[in-house]
């Protein structure tokens, strides 16, 4: 494992994110809107978290603490947000608040993914801190039906861009590429049992994802240029997060770029028992 003791969010950032950032901050409606959803999280962790959530603690989950603070440690980040679990069937693992910051995760999660995968998730999560990216997430989750409709469209792209770039921390935090992926084809409904059967090495990895894209490409070309160009077109207006195949091959993309994931752990990298 390495640590990336000078790491900073711009060796991470997708370039998608920069694009749409400074349009939507520098807009003073969207600053206003932005105070009230910060000053939202911090009621609704009051009345949602502090009321129904329970917080993992030492006691009560050490293994998953003892990987939150490494994988703060891994990516330079100084503070280890708390956490709280949830009970939900899902695949949960988020940064949120604003003042506050927590983690909330769902039980799901904690039952199901192994050790590489939560350092991914978990990675992901302290990335968006890293980042700066929970503040306008917070907007959208709390204060969309106020945000004018010129903006929706910048801001749609710098969250999706953002998550890009949550995907990059994510990845360095697990310095498994086979652990993302695994992660990546849950969201895309395969079960973990079966990814980990077929996906146990980063080799491994790279060949199915190739294969997979292959497929994604063969099946667009089968239904047409115009009709994929319209359903893009539908998730870019509506969605909050890319779509799944699109995040797939963006890390992908990264983690064999040479000027990527490779180049990070070559020049900002340090062995991990090396750095106090």
């Amino acid at each position: 494992m390495y640590t990336f003791p000078g790491l900073l969010p711009k060796s991470i950032r997708h370039p998608e994110e920069d694009k749409s950032v400074y349009q939507v901050m520098q807009n003073k409606q969207i600053q206003t809107l932005l105070k009230k959803a910060n000053d939202l999280s911090v009621q609704i962790y009051r009345a949602r978290v502090l009321g129904g959530y329970v917080e993992l603690t030492e006691e009560t989950a050490p293994e998953y603490l003892a990987i939150l603070k490494d994988v703060c440690r891994i990516l330079n980040y100084p503070e280890v947000p708390k956490v709280y679990v949830c009970h939900m069937y899902s695949q949960v693992l988020e940064a949120c608040g604003s003042e506050t910051k927590y983690i909330a995760v769902s039980d799901y999660t904690l039952e199901h993914f192994n050790e590489e995968e939560l350092y991914y998730m978990t990675g992901n999560a302290i990335a968006m801190y890293k980042a700066g990216h929970t503040d306008l997430a917070n907007l959208m989750n709390f204060m969309s039906g106020q945000i004018p409709a010129p903006l929706r469209i910048p801001l749609l792209c710098y969250l999706r861009a953002a998550d890009l770039t949550s995907d990059r921390g994510g990845l360095l935090a697990c310095q498994s590429f086979a652990a993302a992926v695994r992660c990546h084809l849950h969201e895309l409904g395969m079960p973990l049992t079966e990814s980990r059967r077929v996906i146990t090495t980063d080799e491994e990895a790279v060949a199915y994802v190739e294969k997979y894209l292959k497929a994604v490409k063969t099946a667009e070309d089968e239904y047409g240029y115009l009709l994929v160009r319209v359903i893009k077109g539908v998730q870019n207006l509506t969605y909050f997060e890319g779509p799944a195949n699109k995040m797939l091959s963006e890390l992908y993309s990264w983690y064999l770029d040479p000027k990527g994931y490779r180049r990070i752990i070559r020049t900002q990298g340090r062995p991990y028992d090396a750095v106090i």
